[in-house]
């Protein structure tokens, strides 16, 4: 912590331009407690980590965790940068009717905002819990997670936990973002236009902020260029069709499908695994998903039946149901949801002919989807797919 209460009832403040000195002094007069469980804390004054203060006995009666150096810079550094901008922001402020204290609370024109600047990993209940207490009391909740968090595998692929899923905000519906902040490198980093590769891998854009311009707006509302690198993603299809399927518990459901068709999944249809919209709900691979639509459900209806996004929605449910298809944990996010991913999935088989949009979001099966006979025609036929739907040729 880097507040605590004096005798007097006080809150001192480590933030304040403290000598050494002073503090060593004050701390042989003085005795220091929580200003939310009045446990006595210590004042750490060491030359290896951020001066801070810490409890006796780890017994708060609010959830917390061990702070390291790393993440009380990183939240003091925070404050002093929305503070240096113009922000009336406090540190630590204990929230007594509902037992939170947020690293930081900025006072906004519309509504009270909690920075929780968070780097280990807690049990989703917690988070979810601190979420909901926030906005119980008209508090929005805002989680920046510590730049040690954010694992790069290569250029757009970035391994993603369960839990950071759930700190994500919405851009607009169709694209999410995650916030980390670098104490070290003193920079915001934005992940966004997320797409699902496997459970714990995702295909996504990134950009760097850096902490001397970081306004609240800039917390807030991030601006995030789209421009989907769609040759990067023909890579993910390639590893996907090489047998380097990013490990998924239930993909054998799948593979045994394909083995009924009489063909390897390997040679998976080239109109599978498209990057759609909504479709980071997904923890399912998109080309399996998508391949028992197109290999299972479409074939089902005659070539000129008409039928809905309804009826293709409702035969997914039942794979969720028995845990086939598997649905990320994304509670926070109300305006959107997994069925959209699917809806914008039919829409964009219609724009490669495989199925005629009758009228919204019912639809007529034209064309079958392209069954590559060999590797090489599957790479080259995912990238005539790929161009025709992205290419600004």
């Amino acid at each position: 912590m880097l507040t605590a209460m004096r005798k007097n009832n006080e809150i001192i403040s480590l933030l304040d331009p403290w000598e050494k000195q002073e503090l060593l002094t004050l701390r042989v007069k003085e005795s220091f407690s929580c200003p939310a469980c009045k446990e006595p804390v210590r004042l750490k004054l060491g030359t290896r980590k951020a001066w801070h203060f810490a409890h006796e006995r780890m017994a708060c009666e609010i959830e917390t965790e061990p702070e390291s150096d790393y993440h009380i810079k990183g939240k003091k550094q925070l404050f002093e940068s929305i503070f240096r901008n113009h922000a009336t922001v406090s540190i630590e402020p204990y929230l007594k009717s509902i037992k939170q204290r947020p690293d930081l609370l900025v006072t906004s024109s519309l509504s009270p905002i909690a920075l929780e600047f968070q780097c280990s990993t807690i049990p989703h209940d917690s988070l979810s819990r601190r979420t909901i207490s926030y906005i119980s009391k008209g508090i929005r909740p805002v989680w920046i997670l510590g730049g040690n968090r954010l694992k790069r595998k290569s250029f757009s692929v970035f391994s993603l936990t369960p839990m950071d899923f759930l700190t994500a905000r919405m851009k607009e519906p169709e694209m999410i973002y995650l916030t980390y902040y670098c104490p070290i490198s003193q920079q915001l980093a934005f992940v966004y236009d997320i797409h699902t590769i496997s459970p714990s891998s995702v295909f996504a854009s990134v950009i760097f902020e850096k902490n001397v311009s970081l306004r609240l707006s800039t917390l807030i509302n991030p601006s995030l260029p789209q421009q989907f690198p769609y040759e990067d993603w023909l890579a993910v299809k390639r590893k996907w069709r090489l047998g380097k399927q990013f490990p998924f518990t239930n993909s054998s459901f799948f593979h045994k499908r394909f083995y009924e068709l009489g063909m390897p999944v390997s040679l998976y249809p080239c109109e599978a695994g498209i990057p759609t919209k909504f479709d980071y709900w997904f923890e399912t691979p998109g080309y399996l998903w998508q391949s028992w639509i197109l290999l299972k459900l479409i074939p089902s209806y005659g070539r000129d039946e008409v039928f809905s996004f309804r009826d293709i929605y409702e035969e997914m449910k039942i794979l969720r149901a028995k845990k086939i298809i598997k649905i990320r944990n994304l509670k926070f996010l109300k305006e959107t949801h997994y069925s959209f991913s699917i809806a914008d999935y039919l829409i964009k088989l219609s724009r490669l002919g495989l199925l005629e949009q009758v009228d919204g979001l019912t639809f007529k099966r034209r064309e079958k989807a392209k069954l590559p006979s060999s590797l090489e025609k599957a790479f080259a036929c995912d990238r005539e797919v790929l161009d025709f739907l992205y290419s600004k040729k």
